[in-house]
């Protein structure tokens, strides 16, 4: 007969995982074939991505490459190193143009998390997450409305402004004015 386990109670001490540990972790494979990632010193497991999801990440990817050119690396699904023992990998991080050997990046002139399952958490724990990493921008595609949610001008806790674009509309990255991103083609 096994033993049933139970939650812990609230106040039970629970050491967080150090980014610098999760790294040695992953380093050795302790993950292989899982998909984590380390959000406020926990192991976060990520949603399952659907066809819907891997179009849009896909479509939006292409044309923001192709807009960027050789101004800016744009990563798909690759860890970003973040505030609070953080390691997200957000679906789309734009990142200075660099080689990242034995690194990752450590800032994002934009990311983009593709939501369907996942929107309140990409509001209520990514968006604070990034807003106290500094990143210069994030946007939520909103699947299910058909709608990017764009959050700017990070104080170090939140995003101050926030605003949606709608699937017809265009958008220009705050860090890159002079290029416009087509939302028709995404949705």
């Amino acid at each position: 007969m096994g033993c049933m386990l139970q939650a812990l109670p609230a106040s039970a001490p629970i050491r967080p995982l150090r980014r610098v540990e999760y790294e040695r972790l992953v380093d050795a494979g302790a993950f292989a074939g899982e998909r984590l990632e380390l959000i406020l010193g926990s192991l976060v497991t990520m949603s399952p991505i659907g066809p819907d999801h891997c179009d849009f990440l896909t479509a939006l990817s292409d044309q923001l490459r192709e807009l960027l050119g050789p101004q800016a690396l744009v990563r798909s699904q690759m860890p970003l190193i973040a505030a609070d023992e953080s390691e997200p990998e957000p679906d789309i991080a734009v990142v200075p143009r660099a080689r990242y050997k034995g690194r990752h990046p450590i800032e994002a002139m934009l990311v983009v998390e593709v939501a369907d399952s996942s929107l309140e958490y990409d509001r209520a724990v990514k968006a604070p997450l990034y807003a106290a990493s500094r990143v210069t921008e994030y946007w939520i595609a909103n699947l299910r409305q058909r709608v990017i949610e764009v959050h700017r001008n990070s104080d170090g806790v939140r995003f101050q402004t926030t605003f949606v674009a709608q699937a017809g509309d265009s958008l220009a990255p705050h860090h890159f004015p002079e290029i416009r991103v087509s939302l028709l083609d995404l949705f």
